[in-house]
């Protein structure tokens, strides 16, 4: 995969980054915002009710994340190609980052695809109760993997931001706002999972991360990079 990427020219390279970066964007906000009007917190009774009545919303939602997750994938190995020739340690660094992250992403999506697969199982004989229950279980252990791969969703964009500064090929600010992107991704995980109760102080790191992200996303499409 790496090679067929390296036959192609730099700028060739960062304009299929920044097409990988905006569906990451894409399809990550799409299933987020599926997942905000799908489960209520702390409500059992109306979350599944709205998972039943929106089940096709809800698996859409889940496929959404897992094509998300792929895109994730061949966007590190395209920016690997491209940052390999400054630093090889850290362009192999951020893409170990990004293949522990679609690990635990993918669980995380295991864990949410299993609420619906409870509710929709005829074989299954358990009380509403037991069912509710497990299905909310469920969706817990798929909110904890989710943002423990925020750990590691963070990580990635230090070495990248740094590799994004030290070449030279982008504005140095975009790779400042990607390391600063780094600390809010786990400034959120760390308020998560400290109490949540707190987690709108998450918010103004989560606003750096949203700006640098988009910003280095846009540069990869509209100017990608100059060929050596």
């Amino acid at each position: 995969m790496i090679e067929i990427v390296k036959n192609n020219s730099l700028k060739r390279r960062a304009r299929i980054a920044g097409v990988f970066y905006l569906l990451v964007i894409l399809f990550g906000s799409s299933s987020e915002y599926i997942r905000s009007i799908v489960i209520v917190e702390g409500n059992v009774t109306q979350t599944v009710a709205n998972i039943l009545s929106s089940e096709f919303l809800f698996r859409i939602g889940v496929l959404s994340d897992f094509v998300m997750i792929v895109c994730y994938i061949l966007l590190a190995v395209v920016l690997h190609s491209i940052f390999t020739k400054y630093n090889r340690t850290l362009s192999l660094l951020f893409l170990l980052f990004t293949l522990v992250s679609s690990v635990l992403l993918c669980v995380s999506t295991f864990y949410q695809f299993s609420a619906i697969l409870l509710l929709t199982n005829e074989f299954i004989a358990w009380s509403q109760l037991d069912l509710h229950t497990h299905v909310m279980f469920s969706l817990t252990k798929h909110l904890y993997m989710y943002f423990t791969a925020q750990i590691f969703f963070g990580l990635w964009l230090l070495p990248l931001g740094y590799l994004v500064w030290k070449s030279r090929k982008f504005p140095s600010i975009i790779g400042i706002l990607l390391m600063l992107s780094c600390l809010g991704h786990l400034i959120e995980f760390l308020i998560y999972f400290l109490d949540p109760a707190y987690k709108s102080l998450s918010y103004p790191g989560l606003m750096v991360a949203m700006i640098g992200e988009f910003s280095f996303c846009l540069w990869l499409l509209i100017k990608g990079v100059k060929d050596d």
